[in-house]
């Protein structure tokens, strides 16, 4: 996890970091967190995990599976813009 100003290219290093991901075979998960995500459990999550309007346990159990979908033996590189805007089940 990456903690500095904001303004100095967290986000682009980020960026830089899930462009390098396919050449090496891996799948990449761009998660943005905000503020109005934060009110609903995996809210910044809701875009992968493509459950939403499910209940919680149903989240919560689709989740793992969700992050890796598609991923071959490379795996994920799963990158969290804003991480402090999580909601508390998010980390």
């Amino acid at each position: 996890m990456a903690a500095a100003a904001a303004g100095v290219g967290k986000t682009r290093l980020a960026r830089e970091t899930l462009s390098s991901a396919p050449r090496r075979g891996a799948q990449n998960r761009r998660i943005p967190a905000t503020a109005s995500a934060r009110a609903l459990p995996l809210g910044a999550f809701a875009g992968v995990l493509n459950v939403t309007g499910q209940n919680r346990s149903r989240v919560m159990q689709r989740a793992p599976s969700a992050l890796v979908d598609g991923a071959g033996s490379a795996g994920v590189v799963v990158a969290v813009d804003d991480a402090h805007l999580l909601d508390d089940l998010s980390p």
